[in-house]
């Protein structure tokens, strides 16, 4: 189930309701992510007065709990990554402070989890691309219940099904696979935007070596 929150605007817009063949297309789309092996995502987060935003491009094995993303736009860090039991960002910052202390060239560093092993304290990325993939389908009356629940638009390759009033996927109306999800503000303006670019992707290969990330100086 996609557990994502977000503001609802005030007004609601009309909306098509979903169709029982909709809602089922909603209901599997995280499991048929999760079943797909390595898929490639590019995903946008929207940053205030900044055109572009903070991009992350990589790879993603929901089912293995693995993925590797470089990124771009952000001030602190260029790459994020997790297994099943740890999450670790690439921060060159560190990285150089450290080889001026002890000579030493790390990459990579892991904020440790805390006691409810909450690593969506550590990584909005993390929290917002984990949950596109699920290890059992959604429930499909359910879905139409959602507030915001609905039929947004159709073409001849795509099709645009709203989940919720802040979660709306986009899929290939071939093989019924999610091309796009966007989490949106309040407004309708994407905060989140993930694109699949390729779903026969490598194998997700997480960096081995990482070390504690140095805790905020007080």
């Amino acid at each position: 189930m996609l557990t994502l929150i977000g503001c609802s605007s005030e007004t609601e817009p009309e909306i098509e309701s979903l169709s029982l063949e909709q809602a089922d297309i909603l209901a599997n789309a995280l499991f048929r992510n999760f079943e797909d092996g390595a898929v490639e995502l590019k995903v946008t987060r929207a940053v205030a007065n900044q055109t572009a935003g903070v991009t992350y491009t990589g790879s993603i094995d929901w089912s293995q709990g693995l993925a590797l993303f470089d990124i771009e736009g952000d001030d602190q860090t260029t790459g994020i990554a997790w297994t099943p039991t740890v999450l670790v960002e690439k921060v060159p910052e560190l990285t150089a402070e450290l080889k001026n202390l002890t000579g030493d060239t790390v990459e990579w560093f892991f904020t440790p989890l805390n006691e409810n092993n909450n690593r969506q304290a550590a990584s909005a990325a993390y929290d917002i691309i984990h949950t596109l993939g699920s290890n059992t389908p959604d429930n499909a009356v359910l879905i139409r219940q959602n507030p915001g629940a609905g039929f947004v638009s159709e073409s001849d390759t795509e099709v645009i099904l709203a989940y919720s009033n802040s979660s709306v996927f986009t899929f290939d109306t071939e093989t019924n696979l999610m091309n796009k999800f966007e989490f949106l503000d309040g407004a309708g303006n994407p905060i989140w935007t993930a694109e699949v670019i390729d779903r026969d992707a490598p194998d997700v290969v997480v960096p081995e070596l990482a070390i504690p990330k140095p805790a905020p100086a007080q």
